[in-house]
């Protein structure tokens, strides 16, 4: 799969700095021990997509808040797999670990069972 040079990559992102980029030697100091979810970037990738215009509007640009929709479903999957376990009345010790239970082949399984 073809790679984009650096170039490329900064032809197509208009870059925002940070003004309040993280000191030198505390950005030392994280990439010694930089743990999973305890430290993040100055920076983030943000990218637009719509039906007209498809992928566009890319920026580097400081970090901060991401805006969604409430409605997004990423805010309602936990809720939507707790409804499909009362829908089929399976009790939760027959459900899986994870949010697979929520795939029609391990309900007709857990309930055959």
């Amino acid at each position: 799969m073809p790679t984009a040079s650096d170039a490329q990559l900064e032809s197509r992102f208009e870059i925002l700095p940070s003004n309040q980029p993280t000191a030198d030697d505390i950005r030392d100091n994280i990439l010694q021990n930089p743990g999973f979810g305890k430290y993040f970037t100055d920076h983030m990738a943000h990218v637009r997509w719509t039906v007209d215009a498809d992928w566009h509007g890319h920026q580097v640009r400081p970090y901060g808040p991401l805006t969604l929709d409430p409605a997004a479903s990423v805010l309602h999957y936990g809720q939507e797999i707790f409804e499909g376990i009362k829908r089929t009345a399976m009790p939760m010790a027959l459900s899986g670990p994870s949010a697979q239970r929520k795939t029609p082949s391990v309900f007709a399984v857990a309930l055959a069972v």
